[in-house]
């Protein structure tokens, strides 16, 4: 009799080995695992049924199978993955063959199943395998993870009847899941060794949906047929998707040339560029090209392998052949640098495709517009990276930490430790801008505390003599130092590195001190190409002040007295702000032993009280359910409180009520039904603590609810927090946090997200407070303007004001052990129809999308609404045409919405666009396990 080795691999299988185990236990004359460390049971469960485990570290399926294989007692071995078992029939036929063993290899088919039903037609069936054969003859080959026994030349092959039962997925999630790991492996196997195209994607994806559903009869096993149809057309889409993205991320190589030939301020902003690239691919080579002037920056860049001055580049074009460059970026148009490149063969040239005679030069043309997008400078450079598949959408504060700049450890000695140390740094200016006047800069020194600052002139000789001949009273004052001529760029770097401030206009030097992390002010104009939106400061404390929004001048990039009109009183409030904002979050962090991957640390708060604002419509009937449970939370919270309630025209004697039951609430009275946003408007307009609670009148609120969200207070940063909103009554959760969801230029405003238990972190963002229940600054909400009024009656306003808030820079939280109880939309169902609701609700999202996104992206949403209505016309819903009319006769009011906004954000200093503020919340998840909802 023969004697057969039953060999298995196995990886976290507690809960399938059994019944491999069981199925081969007759046949087998010994059952070896090996186990790729397993971290549930599966190696008990193993030895427990009476196998031998083996543990061995997983490389491939085509290694752990061969090595599972040479570790068999026996030449004769049946290899199972831990997911499939033996038939009764097909026992039976190895039992039959195992005493003569007629043949050395023996194949089987393999029938899968499909969310409990077992798939007979289709790609899945018959499915033949080589299973059972002597090792003599064969080994595992094939490609990983598709690997199959591959047997030498000459050795027949006996079928046998039966089947291995296979159980693949039980839902769709599970096979998706498999389909992109192990698209993934494919791509990661044969990069560079297989070919993909656009076409291929597509004509094999086609091919094999229509083999598998049509010709194999795939559609007879009814949904789980078409299920397994798409799950192996997406396994062939993916695999040769991603081994076409991989090759082209290949394709770049190893050795990169960047080449920035213009300004210092536009090759700081290329640094991380290269710091990405590094990153992404440690072992590049990178070979920095810009004039020679800035060698002594590009030597501190540790993310620069080599450096290349232009000119000796152009003068001897064989240092460019020297480096046997495998691509070469041009960040921007040099001519004579791409004819060169050409010359000498360079595989990858790229480049922008305006210029003409990048047409000539360049072989991989990339098609965007510097000067009229509002992408930053540093983001705009990505854009070179899309011919290879790695371009990222980076926000600008994660761009800062790319740069990779360092500077001298020896001490510059005349900097004073007991004061700050402010850098100002007068440039001269273009012809279409002559900077910030002096006059200025010194008003500036005159307003600074004198005995807690020391300030610093520098520049060039030229700027020097400049500032002599038009006011020595800046360089003569008893406050300044004057710098001016006296540094190489080198010596510059390091002492703005051990600063600590910085205060110019738009220039290389005010980015190097960006860049190098000191708090640094830039002072803009809204000219092209140097508004803020491209050339602002990105470093981590940095922020800017700018003029000109509405200056016909400045819009047609004409000359103008703008930055003049920028006094220095408002220059000092910000460098004041920012160093005070600086030493609370150095405060915070000592206190803080939360790490910098999540949402800033929560400390207790001391706030000075708590002003409830409720809006109220014939709310008479919630009363008496949801007061006594606020007053008891405000009771247990031990802050001072107020209680106003503004009723908006009710006609159920709500006043009345209130009056005479709760004699300590102030009650204002709308004469004419508002809506929402007016009457919490009014009411936080009224209140007289610094933080604003608003809440509907149909919400109940637990015990201690205020209690975990008073401590969010502590950060200056914080606009405002909300609680869990769970059900009226039983627990099931209405809100979370909400998730932040902007693709394809739309804003989504209806998921949820949580935390995945066992324990629910404080400090979650959310995309927005919720207007049922949200507990904010004060001072910002008025700052803000309160709720925009366009949204009146109702709908989106909470969303739109966290989205301000947000774009300010000003943080939105959800704390999940903060529980209130909500009857969901109570008063607007008593006063609204459906078909109204509906209309209101789509208009006011367009009200959302026109005020907060860009022209063109709007433009792009807009005709995606347009199309959506269309269709729903077919349908009967018109709704979505009446909320478009209704849009198109109040667009003005969005224009006036956005503007206000942006002269908010200019005199705060910041305006993130939405996808930075995706980013921001998103990155905050990385490695938390969330459930959307």
């Amino acid at each position: 009799m023969s004697e057969i080795s039953a060999v298995i691999i196995t990886f976290n299988e507690a809960h399938n080995i059994t019944r491999c185990i069981e199925s081969v236990r007759s046949i087998a004359d010994e059952i070896l695992v090996v186990d790729s460390f397993s971290t549930d049971n599966t190696r008990l469960v193993c030895e427990a049924l009476g196998a031998r485990v083996i543990e061995h570290k997983f490389k491939s399926h085509i290694d752990q199978k061969n090595y599972a294989v040479s570790q068999a007692q026996y030449d004769l071995v049946l290899s199972l993955d831990a997911d499939e078992y033996l038939s009764e029939e097909l026992t039976e036929s190895i039992l039959a063959i195992k005493n003569s063993w007629p043949y050395q290899a023996y194949s089987m088919n393999r029938l899968s199943n499909y969310g409990g039903k077992w798939i007979r037609h289709g790609n899945w069936y018959p499915d033949k395998k080589i299973r059972l054969w002597n090792r003599k003859v064969g080994l595992w080959g094939g490609e990983n993870p598709h690997d199959k026994v591959i047997i030498d030349s000459g050795v027949k092959v006996l079928h046998l009847e039966g089947d291995i039962l296979h159980r693949a997925y039980n839902t769709s999630a599970e096979a998706l899941a498999k389909v992109q790991n192990y698209s993934q492996i494919f791509a990661n196997v044969n990069e560079s060794r297989k070919s993909s195209s656009v076409f291929k994607i597509a004509f094999r994806s086609a091919f094999v949906f229509f083999k598998s559903y049509i010709l194999k009869r795939g559609f007879l096993d009814g949904f789980e047929g078409l299920m397994v149809a798409m799950t192996v057309t997406n396994h062939v889409f993916y695999k040769y998707a991603k081994l076409f993205e991989a090759n082209k991320r290949a394709m770049l190589g190893t050795r990169v040339v960047l080449a920035r030939t213009d300004s210092l301020a536009d090759v700081v902003l290329a640094l991380p560029l290269a710091g990405y690239l590094k990153k992404v691919m440690p072992a590049i080579e990178i070979t920095f090209i810009a004039r020679q002037k800035y060698e002594s920056v590009l030597a501190r860049c540790v993310h620069v392998d080599y450096f290349l001055s232009y000119e000796s580049v152009i003068e001897n074009t064989q240092l460019l052949d020297a480096q046997k460059a495998d691509t070469i970026i041009f960040i921007n148009p040099e001519e004579r640098l791409a004819k060169v490149a050409k010359a000498w063969g360079i595989r990858n040239r790229v480049a922008t495709a305006h210029k003409l005679f990048n047409w000539r030069y360049c072989n991989h043309l990339v098609d965007f517009s510097r000067f009229k997008s509002n992408q930053h400078e540093s983001q705009l450079n990505f854009q070179l990276l899309r011919p290879f598949y790695i371009n990222r959408d980076l926000a600008t504060n994660e761009l800062a930490p790319l740069h990779g700049l360092q500077i001298d450890a020896e001490p510059v000695v005349f900097l004073e430790k007991d004061k700050f140390n402010l850098i100002l740094h007068p440039v001269a200016g273009s012809e279409k801008d002559q900077g910030w006047p002096l006059i200025n800069y010194l008003k500036l020194v005159e307003l600074l505390p004198q005995d807690s600052f020391r300030v610093f002139i520098t520049g060039t000789e030229e700027d020097g003599h400049r500032i002599n001949k038009d006011l020595p009273q800046l360089t003569n004052h008893p406050l300044v130092t004057n710098l001016t001529g006296k540094q190489t760029l080198a010596e510059l770097i390091s002492f703005i590195g051990q600063a600590d401030g910085f205060v110019s206009t738009h220039n290389g030097v005010l980015h190097l001190a960006s860049v190098l992390n000191r708090l640094t002010i830039g002072i803009y104009t809204f000219k092209k190409p140097e508004h803020p939106s491209r050339k602002r400061p990105i470093g981590s404390r940095s922020t800017y002040l700018a003029v000109g929004q509405l200056c016909s001048a400045c819009q047609n990039n004409q000359p103008c007295t703008c930055l003049a009109n920028l006094d220095a009183e408002t220059v000092k409030n910000k460098l004041l702000q920012s160093i005070q904002n600086k030493q609370t979050e150095v405060n915070s962090e000592k206190i803080s032993d939360r790490t910098t991957s999540t949402p800033a640390a929560i400390t207790q708060a001391k706030p000075k009280g708590i002003s409830v604002v409720i809006p109220n419509y014939n709310g008479i009937n919630l009363f008496p359910q949801t007061l006594p449970s606020l007053f008891k939370a405000l009771a247990t919270c031990g802050q001072p409180y107020e209680v106003i309630i503004v009723d908006d025209c009710s006609t159920d004697n709500s006043v009345n009520y209130l009056k005479e039951n709760y004699p300590q609430i102030s009650v204002l009275v709308n004469e004419v039904n508002k809506g929402f946003a007016p009457t919490i408007n009014r009411g936080g307009f009224h209140a007289k603590h610094e933080l604003l609670f608003l809440l509907n009148s149909d919400i109940k609120l637990e015990p201690n609810y205020f209690e975990p969200l008073l401590p969010y207070f502590d950060k200056p940063d914080t606009f405002g927090v909300m609680g869990r909103i769970i059900n009226w009554d039983n627990d099931g959760i209405q809100d979370g946090a909400k998730f932040p969801t902007f693709r394809w230029a739309k804003i989504k405003t209806f998921t949820n997200y949580l935390q995945l238990q066992p324990e629910v972190k404080a400090g979650l963002y959310t995309m927005y407070l919720s207007g049922a229940e949200a507990l904010v600054s004060k001072e910002k909400f008025l700052r803000l303007g309160g709720f925009d009024e366009i949204f009146t009656p109702y709908y989106i306003e909470d969303y739109e004001l966290s989205l301000r808030a947000w774009r300010l820079g000003w943080n939105c939280y959800y704390e999940h052990s903060a529980v209130c109880r909500h009857k969901t939309s109570s008063s607007i169902k008593l006063k609204s129809k459906k078909k109204q609701i509906q209309t209101i609700y789509y208009r006011n999202k367009l009200f959302l999308h026109a005020i907060h996104l860009s022209k063109t992206q709007f433009k792009i949403y807009y005709v995606r609404v347009v199309l959506e209505s269309l269709f729903r016309v077919l349908i009967f819903r018109f709704y979505y045409l009446r909320a478009i009319k209704l849009y198109s006769n109040e667009q003005y009011k969005c224009v006036e919405s956005r503007q206000k906004f942006e002269r908010l954000a200019m005199q705060v200093g910041t305006n993130l666009p939405i996808k930075a503020v995706v980013a921001k919340i998103l990155r905050s998840l990385k490695n938390t396990r969330v459930e959307r909802f």
